[in-house]
């Protein structure tokens, strides 16, 4: 075989190697945040075609790509996370990312998906960064990040509601998105864009959970307080007829509860239908 077939397989060879050696993550120093480059780790494949220049090794160029990945990640999941960074403080957010980048690496060619295994990180392994807290932080935040991204399709119009409800079959705007926690992250995470300090109290999990409606209007994003009947009933919704999700609901409470629930779903579902929380079934 000529040199010419041999070329391109010794490229991808190349290629794989500068990329799992950009890949290789940081050591980050838990009290300091100093940073230093795992270079013993880098393919040999790759620090051997690396052509040094006047002022930097191959392996020195190499470490340079090997930090801008790092600190671009790094700096993305900030803008996304605020929270969690918040809580956690800049040098343990900047560890607990290197560590889950190195469990769970980026295989998406955009950044979208940076954090898609974020959630099962921080709730299925085991490692110093385990906590109710973080995990309900980071579900919450991904619940932003998905909502900014969704589609929405042209707003439902329910006209009258003093039609038999039981009958309608609803389909929500993609953007929407349902989330509780134990923790009033909503306040939280203003506090954290405020850059006001946190208070220990918040940290604490509460008593009695918290719900929102996260959805997009106007291109801004919106955290929707909401009751527990209100949440059941819309998560309910996301899955079965208005007529069986109300259903189920009832079937689950106490007497005054039903009473409360009668007395205002109407009210309910004209301030949602305002929001434009429905889509058009045909969608």
């Amino acid at each position: 075989m000529s040199d010419k077939h041999n070329a391109p397989e010794t490229l991808k060879a190349i290629q794989r190697s500068l990329g799992q050696s950009i890949q290789v993550p940081l050591l980050i120093e838990k009290e300091s945040g100093d940073y230093e480059v795992q270079v013993e780790k880098y393919d040999i494949l790759v620090l051997e075609e690396m052509v040094e220049t006047k002022t930097l090794s191959g392996a020195e160029r190499l470490s340079t790509y090997n930090q801008q990945y790092w600190f671009r990640f790094l700096e993305v999941m900030r803008e996304e996370y605020p929270l969690l960074d918040g809580i956690l403080g800049s040098v343990e957010f900047n560890r607990m990312v290197s560590a889950y980048l190195n469990r769970f690496p980026s295989s998406s060619p955009t950044l979208r998906y940076l954090s898609v295994d974020l959630v099962k990180f921080l709730r299925n392994e085991e490692h110093e960064w385990k906590s109710l807290l973080y995990e309900q932080c980071a579900a919450f935040e991904f619940a932003y990040i998905e909502s900014f991204d969704a589609a929405e399709f042209t707003p439902l119009e329910l006209g009258s509601l003093d039609e038999n409800m039981l009958d309608l079959n609803l389909t929500f705007q993609p953007h929407l998105k349902l989330v509780t926690a134990d923790f009033d992250l909503v306040s939280m995470r203003g506090r954290v864009k405020r850059e006001e300090p946190l208070l220990e109290t918040e940290k604490v999990q509460s008593e009695n959970p918290f719900y929102w409606a996260i959805y997009r209007r106007e291109n801004k994003l919106i955290s929707f307080a909401l009751g527990r009947l209100q949440f059941l009933l819309l998560t309910y919704l996301e899955t079965m007829p208005f007529g069986d999700a109300f259903e189920k609901l009832v079937s689950e409470l106490e007497e005054k509860e039903i009473q409360f629930l009668a007395k205002n779903v109407k009210l309910w579902f004209a301030l949602w239908a305002s929001q434009s929380w429905f889509a058009e079934p045909e969608v």
